[in-house]
């Protein structure tokens, strides 16, 4: 196939597109589709991502849109408003993306298709239903879904392999059809406060996916949940999360680093003031640091985000910073939320401050990102950060509790 440049959309563009093809725009779906312009008119929003054989595969970023964002009325009548203009949006550019293929077979005299493979739709009020609303045909069986009327048309739904609903008003129950998503390979629900576990019978198995993330939602990971992860995402290599206590009143291991006294997987770790970490049964029976500071517990350790990774044929269990980094040289530490960030997030994020980027006014430190982004946490605070020592368990670790050869084997020890 012959490469050819693609330049963004304007406004008017897609609005001639969505004239031709007969594609209706309420005045709110219209505002909204001005507002992913720039100043030049241009929608960089919607780009495209890969251009391979006869194939054009399109992001659609509709994330932190201030007419979809999170307001003061939180009734279901809004929250209905906004599901509406997203499935209209995204049928509409499903339509752009087949003329930009057009344009493309004008130019080069290749048959191609174009399909949007990832779509954002984070940090706005908007639900399962915006992608996945559905009705019944009388008459139809619902386990096949061929009895489904959707909002959004079944073709675009089975193209996408990427799909971030971070921060919004997705429900267990909103992804009950998440079998739709035929290609589905990578699935973002952080911080969504209505997610309580996506082993809810509600929700489809989705065999395509390869990557989910629960990071900051409700759902805990323990015995069970483990297990049924397997089970139900059979193709999954990628898993972030939070580790949370189960239901029981056990002691738990918190995978990722290493007890420096026991030299084994850290139980119930507590930090000290001076930024050392060990087992809350160590502490108390030293009842001082173990690196002889004299410093004494501050409080639980509770990392925010985990990861667990298939490498090889093997999985390898780490802790990650708030931006997904691997962590290495300085490591700091918020207490109020738990997230890890190393010395080049927290250059970013200062930076960025001072910038005025996110700056607010009278405020002598940026408020921690993690916080704002977390509804569960409450009100966001300054970044009042402790520099911790985690010893990070190697990934060459025969422990079974840091390598495994499956999930079900996270199953055995997550709690001790």
């Amino acid at each position: 196939m012959n490469s050819v440049s693609f330049n963004f959309f304007s406004v008017n563009e897609v609005l001639n597109i969505a004239e031709r093809k007969s594609v209706p725009l309420e005045p709110f779906a219209l505002g909204v589709l001005k507002e992913m312009a720039d100043s030049d008119g241009q929608i960089n929003r919607f780009s495209l991502i890969t251009q391979e054989a006869d194939e054009m595969k399109f992001s659609l970023d509709l994330s932190s849109l201030d007419s979809l964002r999170f307001q003061e009325d939180h009734s279901q009548v809004r929250l209905g408003i906004n599901n509406f203009t997203v499935a209209t949006l995204v049928n509409l550019f499903g339509v752009v993306a087949e003329e930009a293929a057009r344009r493309c077979m004008e130019q080069t005299g290749d048959k191609v298709r174009a399909c949007i493979s990832k779509i954002d739709l984070s940090r706005n009020m908007v639900s399962g239903k915006s992608l996945l609303w559905f009705k019944f045909i009388e008459g139809a069986e619902e386990a096949s879904c061929g009895g489904l009327q959707t909002r959004v048309s079944l073709p675009i739904l089975a193209q996408i392999e990427e799909l971030k609903m971070d921060k919004t008003w997705v429900s267990s129950l909103g992804l009950k059809f998440a079998c739709l998503l035929k290609k589905l390979k990578s699935l973002s629900l952080d911080f969504c406060p209505r997610v309580d576990s996506v082993l809810n019978p509600h929700v489809s198995s989705i065999p395509s996916l390869e990557a989910l993330s629960i990071i900051g939602t409700t759902m805990s990971i323990g015995n069970e949940e483990m297990r049924n992860l397997a089970a139900k995402f059979p193709h999954l290599t990628s898993l972030e999360y939070s580790q949370k206590p189960s239901s029981s009143a056990l002691p738990q291991k918190v995978l990722g680093i290493t007890d420096p006294i026991t030299l084994s997987t850290v139980i119930d770790p507590v930090l000290f003031e001076c930024g050392h970490l060990t087992g809350r049964s160590e502490a108390d029976q030293m009842g001082k640091c173990y690196s002889q500071c004299h410093s004494k517990v501050i409080g639980a350790f509770k990392p925010l985000l985990t990861r667990l990774e298939k490498i090889g044929d093997r999985w390898q269990v780490r802790l990650i910073d708030f931006k997904r980094r691997n962590l290495s040289g300085a490591t700091f530490y918020h207490d109020r939320c738990g997230a890890l960030f190393t010395s080049e997030t927290v250059r970013e994020i200062f930076d960025s401050f001072k910038s005025g980027e996110s700056c607010q006014s009278g405020e002598e430190l940026p408020l921690c990102p993690a916080c704002i982004a977390n509804p569960l946490t409450g009100m966001p605070v300054p970044m009042q950060l402790i520099k911790v020592y985690p010893e990070e368990t190697p990934l060459s670790v025969d422990e079974r509790s840091q390598s495994m050869a499956t999930l079900y084997q996270q199953s055995e020890y997550i709690i001790c």
